[in-house]
C-alpha cells in the first residue's frame, strides 16, 4: 500500500516538472507527502482495519498498544532502508530515536477516544499530529535542508526528545492503566 500510493503520488509530482526546478519544494514534498502523508495514512487504516476486525472486547489502553505496535513494524522497516542509503547525521538521529512508535501512540489515543465517544472528529488531530511531527522530522535531516545549514538537522534531533517524552508518557499512563479497572470501548 505505501509503495504503490507513493509511487503514483510520486510520478504525478515527477510530471509537474516542479521538483527539478526548486529542490526545497521536491524536498518538501518528498518528506511531507511522500513519507509522512503516506505513511500516516496506511498506518492508520491498517492500525484501524485490526482494531475493527478485531471481535474481542478492547480497552483505549488495547487500541493505543496496538496501533504502537504497527507503528514499530513501520519503523523496523524504514529504519533499515535509511541506513542503507543515509548521510551520518541521519543515521545518528534516526539510530537513537523512536518517532513512529510515539505517533503510532498519538493515533491510538485520538482513535480509542473518537470510539469511546463516538466523536469521528477526534480521529482528526489524531492523524494530523504525527503527520506533522513526522513530516518536519524527515523535513529537517532532508539533505536539501542539510545543505543550507548543517546544523538544522538539530531540529529533528529536538523532535527526538518530543517522541521519547510521548512514548514515556504513554507508558506511564498504560503503567497507571493497568492499576485500575479498565472498561471496554468496543465489544
Amino acid at each position: 500500500g505505501v509503495v504503490l500510493l507513493a509511487l503514483v503520488l510520486n510520478i504525478a509530482w515527477g510530471l509537474t516538472g516542479l521538483g527539478k526546478a526548486y529542490p526545497l519544494l521536491n524536498a518538501f514534498f518528498h518528506d511531507f507527502i511522500l513519507a509522512a502523508f503516506v505513511e500516516e495514512f496506511v498506518k492508520y487504516h491498517a492500525a484501524n482495519r485490526g482494531v475493527k476486525r478485531y471481535e474481542g472486547t478492547l480497552t483505549k489502553m488495547d487500541i493505543v498498544a496496538f496501533f504502537g505496535i504497527v507503528a514499530i513494524g513501520f519503523d523496523i522497516i524504514e529504519s533499515a532502508v535509511y541506513l542503507l542509503e543515509s548521510s551520518p547525521m541521519q543515521i545518528i538521529v534516526r539510530g537513537i530515536c523512536i518517532p513512529h512508535v510515539a505517533y503510532g501512540f498519538i493515533m491510538g489515543w485520538f482513535v480509542a477516544k473518537a470510539m469511546e465517544t463516538g466523536k469521528r472528529s477526534h480521529i482528526i488531530p489524531g492523524f494530523l499530529i504525527p503527520f506533522l511531527l513526522h513530516g518536519c522530522y524527515d523535513f529537517f535531516l532532508s539533505e536539501e535542508i542539510e545543505a543550507i545549514n548543517e546544523y538544522l538537522g538539530m531540529i529533528s534531533l529536538l523532535l527526538v526528545v518530543v517522541d521519547l517524552i510521548v512514548v514515556i508518557r504513554f507508558l506511564l499512563w498504560i503503567r497507571k492503566e493497568k492499576k485500575k479497572e479498565i472498561l471496554p470501548i468496543k465489544e
